[in-house]
């Protein structure tokens, strides 16, 4: 029996690797035999442990195997079938036309879906595709296996980041890729392999590619950078065509290369940089790129990966270099210092905090030699326009020198304008604890560029100079980080914010309404300094002015403190030849000619050896030392002007304090509670320009009190003025507060220290006799914000008897026997009674008024008599004192011969009511004047004004009225001589201020006459004339007033002659043609200030207003041109001599008109016909407007009067007649007509 002869069928199955592996259809026939084999979810981690991972899936497979019995080898068994690997990777490897035969076997693998990223973290994606595969079993290795298929990267490959098609074929030994393509991305080549050296970099023998990629983004590429700069952000695409030959530890590259948009941090070049690249790892590196403009890149490394040429252009930014010698020559221009921090921050160098927060700006341009072995460096640089923090200039450059770690600077220099700094000095940069030192020469430096160098901005912060300040930043006024466009970045190379946290108006908005919004913004801004000048009497810092030279030493680091010394000086010195140069310093308005400062700083302790100021003979100095526990020092003033205290502190501006201080003070305790005490005198004192005896006194400074107590000699054998006082106020850098806000100041003044009162009034009011005791206690808080004292309260009382009182406005009647009591209560000043004699009459004042907190406005004790031209007896006034003694202060004027230089002159009686404050009095009351004269002035600039002080504030404003009632009562003329004489009655109530009275009511012009060149115009009978005042137009009234007047017409007829004749024409009387008078009426109804506009002149018969104009010249005019000289002196002499005479007997006699003049009285009876000068007076009653009656005689002959009448017909008829009633009558009838 043989196999051959034996058959068999059957099936079965063993488990295997977590599956089952299992033959069905098992047969045996004749040696022939076959079976199908299935595996269903083998895992093939379980039979292969050496697979990685991904691979680990489970197997299934169905497949037909067949052979003979004869040959069970390999070669004898000849198999169909598929298989499949599921949940590969997440996808599916089917392998499909799987046979066996003679030993060899082919199939197609299919791949689908297979996650890529689950092989490798650097690739994404699946992986689609087929291969097919054939080999022999027997040799099963990669050697003896040949592949070739087409795969798909749904996401590309690495850096590829889209769809890449691939086309490749394996022979055993080398990998050839056909094709690899994608959008603009085309790669075949071949790489060549060792097997033996499969899993290591050695088995890649060789490679050669074809490569034409384009738009890849360089942030993906895994590009090698130094952790320096691996994180400065790179940004734009590349693109490449050339080959790519050699072997992993050899490459050599060589082809086209671009960069599009190329962006290096916030640097932004040329749209497209264009050139070749070249690698050949024995010669070196080669990079040449242009832009379309002017940048460029272009690097060339050695071997060694050196540089051994480079030049890099952004616009006008240039950095290039090259090697010579193993010293590498860079120069570098216009590159921005921002850039270079920037830069700085985003690598790993670690920049010290003051600096990383800096702001800093400039153009730096350099050439220095770099040994690339070392790093050490030599060269020089240059920055213009740098800026650090609140530090700018114009320059800086130096020489320098870096190695083993210290940078060493020589024949440094800032420039700013013409202040020039030269230093030298070195710095070990270490971010733990840089350390430095430095030698500083000043030449014209600006006191400005110090103070910004330290952070001091007020007067508070010289307090925390030597202490760590915290500021933000510019960007944390932002919401977040942004770009700037390509030419703002390359001018300044730093980022900024784009959306502010707080903005005014809209970008979007209209450039009218952004004009209008700055306009606002800028008064905003004058408002608010202002504000600031109010609450400190200090003048800004930002005011000091001042240049100064010197030499400072300088040395530490800023973790372990900086030492100092110092030695400045500044304003006037004088040069080799004796010759004066600089100028003095100013801060606001004060100057000093010389200003010193020497000293050190060490341990945080800053020493003054001394600070001295020095502005004309007057000199301070100061010395002393500062910064630590304690602190100590003297100060001495030396003639110092009171003037130039009031640069500083705020005395009251209606008092002039003059006069040279000399103190001496000693200063200690620490910067947060600071002391002294001290003592001064003053030399040459004045108050308002009046000399004072002695003036000295002490004062003790604690706990942020000032204590002081002075004495003043006003006069001789005075008894002396003392004052003592406290007073809280904290110096601006102190941190100790005042226990309170209390101010206690006591005055003493006595007898003849009264004298104060001619020097606080500059003269206007003058103690003359008598006795006087006044003491006084004010108390109140001092406002630490504003540096001003508020709710003051005075205490005391002042004492007159018998006194005199002269007032320089009222020299010929003085106040005499004057005597009361007045009492300071609280914030009240309560007169209990104060008389006095004054122009022949009586004075009394009474009642009580604030300081300064006002009281009401009205004042409810005005129950004065109705008919206030009566006397007032003493008891009346007295009642009346009880009566308003709590409510107001009241003065009392009875019957006053009031004489008011060139206002008034006349009569006073009435009363007047003061309420409000002392410091803001309101007047209200009742006043006539009668019996006198207002004397109008010609301008209102003959009015006295009180100079406001520097807040604005003077008693002209500060005093208003109250409806203040002023009559006009009997005979009370109104002049100004010798123009006008108006006789006028009438009320006005005054509001507004003394500075701008507003008054308010109707004065009746009952009578008066207007005096012209030689004529006059009287007030029009049966009319009423009136001026109205009102609040609108303030003293401007609106007149109501008719005048009428007249004037003699003469004309005359000329005699024709021939106009070749040499003859001189002779006029004389005979020639008059005749006289007529001219009725002249003028009408004003309009304000006073506008008269021009409505002046209306009108007459019978009529004229034009030219032409009246004319005729009220008179007869001054009339006379001109008759040869009779003597005649025409006596008209121009009449009329001004004899206008208000005339005028006065026309007003007596109730005549319309009645005239004076002069004329020419023809002698009849001499043998020769003469003349001779006479006066004549004619007198005229209006009978109506169209007839009248009138006298006219001769008054220096016996001739008799003449009578005459006058009858108006008609504008052009004339009816005239006259009579002595001797030998002359006569009758005419005018008729006239105008062409």
């Amino acid at each position: 029996m043989t196999l051959k002869g034996i058959r068999i069928s059957g099936r079965g199955g063993l488990p295997l690797a977590g599956g089952t592996l299992g033959a069905k259809n098992i047969s045996l026939n004749n040696g022939n035999w076959q079976a199908a084999i299935y595996a269903t979810g083998i895992q093939l981690g379980g039979i292969f442990p050496q697979l990685p991972s991904q691979l680990q899936s489970p197997v299934n497979g169905n497949f037909n195997v067949k052979g003979s019995i004869d040959n069970l080898t390999l070669e004898g068994i000849s198999a169909k079938g598929t298989g499949n690997v599921v949940a590969l990777a997440g996808g599916t490897i089917r392998a499909t036309k799987v046979t066996l035969y003679d030993g060899n076997f082919d199939a197609v693998v299919i791949s689908e879906g297979v996650e890529l990223r689950r092989f490798s973290r650097y690739l994404k994606g699946n992986l689609e595709g087929n291969l097919n595969i054939t080999g022999n079993l027997a040799r099963f290795n990669l050697a003896n296996l040949e592949a070739e298929g087409d795969f798909t990267f749904t996401q590309g490959i690495a850096w590829i980041d889209r769809p890449v098609q691939t086309e490749l074929n394996w022979n055993g030994k080398r990998l050839e890729l056909e094709k690899a393509i994608a959008e603009d991305f085309d790669v075949s080549g071949f790489v060549d392999l060792n097997l033996a050296l499969l899993g290591e970099l050695a088995a890649i023998e060789e490679f050669d590619f074809d490569v034409e990629v384009g738009a890849i983004n360089i942030e993906t590429l895994p590009l090698p950078l130094p952790k320096m700069v691996a994180n400065i952000p790179v940004k734009g695409m590349a693109s490449f065509d050339g080959k790519v030959v050699g072997t992993p530890t050899a490459p050599e590259i060589e082809g086209k290369f671009s960069l599009e948009n190329l962006a290096i941090g916030d640097l932004g070049f040329d749209p497209v940089l264009a050139g070749i690249v070249k690698l050949i790892p024995e010669r070196g590196f080669a990079l040449k790129l242009a832009g379309e403009e002017e940048d460029r890149i272009e690097i060339a490394l050695n071997s060694r990966y050196q540089p051994v040429d480079f030049l890099i252009q952004l616009d006008e930014m240039s950095a290039k270099g090259s090697q010579k010698d193993e010293l590498l020559a860079v120069e570098v221009d216009k590159i921005p210092l921002q850039l270079i921090k920037d830069f700085a921050l985003l690598t790993n160098i670690s920049l010290p905090k003051a600096i990383a927060s800096l702001n800093v700006q400039g153009e730096l341009s350099s050439k220095l030699e770099l040994d690339l072995e070392t790093l050490a460096a030599i060269g020089n640089l240059s920055i213009i326009e740098p800026v650090f923090g609140r530090i700018t200039g114009d320059e800086l450059s130096a020489n320098f020198q870096y190695g083993k770690g210290a940078i060493v600077v020589d024949k440094g220099k800032f420039a700013k304008k013409e202040s020039k700094y030269l230093f030298d000095g070195y710095l070990f940069p270490t971010a733990k604890e840089p350390k430095f030192q430095a030698d500083i020469q000043v030449i014209q430096g600006q006191v400005q560029d110090v103070l910004a160098a330290l952070q001091i901005f007020e007067i508070g912060d010289f307090a925390r100079v030597f202490k760590e300040q915290t500021y933000a930043r510019a960007a944390d006024l932002y919401h977040d980080p942004g770009k700037q466009k390509k030419n703002q970045l390359r001018q300044q190379s730093s980022s900024y914010p784009q959306k502010p946290l707080f903005s005014v108006g809209s970008p979007e908005g209209e450039v009218k309404n952004k004009l209008r919004r700055f306009s606002e913004i800028e008064t905003l801004l004058e408002q608010q300094r202002e504000k600031r000048e109010e609450a400190s009497p200090l003048p800004e810092l930002a005011s000091l002015i001042g240049k100064f030279d010197g030499n400072i030493k300088i040395a530490g680091s800023l973790p372990s403190g900086i030492e100092a010394e110092f030695d400045l000086q500044g304003g006037i010195s004088q040069n080799e030849e004796g010759e004066e140069v600089g100028k003095p310093w100013r801060w606001g308005s004060f100057k000093a000619q010389q200003v010193s400062l020497a000293g050190t700083f060490e341990k945080g302790i800053l020493t003054l050896l001394p600070v001295r100021i020095q502005f004309g003979e007057a000199l301070i100095a100061f010395s002393g030392s500062f910064g630590g526990e304690t602190q100590s020092g003297q100060l001495r003033l030396v003639k110092v002007p009171i003037i130039f205290i009031e640069n500083f502190v705020e005395l009251p501006p209606a008092i002039g304090f003059g006069g040279l201080i000399n103190a001496k003070a000693t200063i200690s305790g620490n910067p947060e509670n600071p002391q002294g005490r001290g003592e001064l005198q003053v030399e040459n004192a004045t108050i308002n320009e009046t000399p004072v005896q002695s003036t000295q006194g002490s004062f003790n400074y604690n706990d942020a009190r000032l204590h002081f107590f002075a004495s003043s000699i006003l006069a001789e054998d005075a008894e002396p003025l003392t004052v003592d006082g406290s007073i809280p106020y904290k110096l601006p850098f102190a941190k100790v507060k005042p226990e309170g806000d209390e101010i206690d100041l006591s005055f003493n003044l006595k007898d003849k220290g009264l004298t104060l009162l001619k020097i606080l009034s500059r003269g206007e009011v003058e103690w003359v006799d008598g006795k006087g005791d006044v003491q006084l206690t004010i108390s109140g808080s001092f406002d630490q914000n504003k540096s001003r004292p508020k709710n003051l309260i005075a205490q005391g009382t002042a004492t007159v008897d018998n006194a005199t009182i002269a007032v320089q406005s009222l020299p010929d009647a003085p106040l005499t026997e004057v005597n009361g009591k007045i009492l300071f209560n609280f914030d009240t000043i309560q007169v209990e009674q104060l008389e006095g004699k004054f122009s022949g009459g009586d004075v009394i004042v009474v009642g009580t008024l604030p300081i300064s907190k006002p009281t009401a406005k009205k004042c409810t004790s005005n129950d004065i008599s109705n008919d206030i031209s009566n006397d007032i007896s003493n008891d009346i006034s007295n009642d009346i004192s009880n009566d308003i003694s709590q409510k107001c202060l009241n003065v009392t004027f009875q019957k006053l011969a009031f004489n008011l230089k060139g206002l008034y002159k006349g009569g006073v009686q009435g009363y007047i009511d003061i309420t409000g404050s002392a410091l803001e009095p309101n007047l209200a009351g009742e006043l006539e004047l009668f019996d006198g004269q207002v004397q109008l002035s010609e301008t209102t600039s003959d009015r006295p004004a009180q100079k406001p002080d520097e807040n604005g504030w003077s008693l002209m404003k500060a005093t208003g009225f109250d409806d203040l009632k002023l009559t006009l009562g009997k005979k009370v003329a109104i002049t100004r001589l010798p123009i006008l004489n108006f006789f006028g009655t009438g009320t006005l109530t005054v509001g507004g201020t003394l500075e701008n009275p507003l008054p308010e009511g109707t004065i009746f012009l009952r009578r008066g006459v207007v005096n012209l060149f030689t004529s006059q115009l009287r007030l029009a009978g049966g009319y009423e004339h009136t001026a109205r005042f009102s609040r609108e137009h303030q003293l401007d009234p609106y007149l109501d007033v008719r005048l009428k007047g007249s004037a003699v017409e003469t004309t005359r007829r000329p005699i024709l002659s021939d106009p070749l004749s040499a003859e001189v024409i002779d006029f004389s009387t005979s020639q008059l043609e005749g006289l007529q008078t001219i009725r002249i009426e003028a009408r004003v109804d309009g304000l006073a200030s506008q008269l021009t506009d409505h002046l209306e002149l009108t007459s019978t018969p009529p004229r034009s207003e030219t032409e009246i104009v004319a005729l009220l010249g008179g007869g001054f005019v009339n006379t001109l041109g008759r040869g009779d000289s003597t005649l025409e002196l006596a008209n121009l002499a009449g009329s001004a001599l004899l206008g208000s005479f005339q005028y006065a007997i026309g007003e007596a006699l109730g005549l319309s008109e009645f005239h004076l003049f002069p004329t020419s009285v023809i002698d009849e009876n001499e043998e020769e016909r003469t003349s001779t000068l006479g006066l004549g007076a004619e007198a005229t009653i209006d009978i109506t407007n169209q007839f009248s009656f009138s006298v006219l005689k001769i008054l220096t002959t016996d001739q008799p009067a003449n009578f005459g009448i006058r009858y108006r017909i008609n504008d052009n008829t004339l009816l005239r007649g006259s009579t002595n009633f001797s030998d002359d009558s006569r009758m005419a009838v005018e008729y006239e007509i105008r062409f």
